[in-house]
């Protein structure tokens, strides 16, 4: 799996220290989640995961509970590139959730599958 994080941002310090990361499909009702994890409302670290459930895949990473799915990835290589990093993952473990409608987000607003 490649995610693409900016080098500024709190996920990225936690990525290049613990080496594994999890990336969350959101439902389409969870906006209030994809907000807070995108820096909306001035939250940063630890106080996104604040009022949402989260365990621990074996990774070490947290997978939110009621997601679509959660990804379990430790890293195997970044490309760093301006102000991003590249990150190349690999796939240890996928969680399904319930069926339902994802949340997407394109040209600044949101919608679902």
């Amino acid at each position: 799996m490649v995610v693409s994080i900016n080098l500024s941002s709190s996920t990225w310090a936690a990525i290049s220290r613990h080496r594994h990361f999890c990336a969350n499909v959101l439902r389409a009702d969870q906006i209030a989640i994809a907000d807070r994890f995108a820096g909306r409302g001035g939250l940063k670290g630890q106080a996104r995961y604040e009022g949402a459930r989260w365990s621990t895949l074996a990774s070490g990473a947290l997978a939110l509970e009621g997601a679509l799915a959660a990804v379990d990835c430790t890293v195997e290589d970044t490309i760093v590139r301006h102000s991003h990093a590249l990150i190349l993952g690999s796939v240890r473990h996928v969680v399904s959730g319930e069926p339902g409608p994802a949340l997407i987000y394109h040209q600044g607003a949101y919608g679902s599958s």
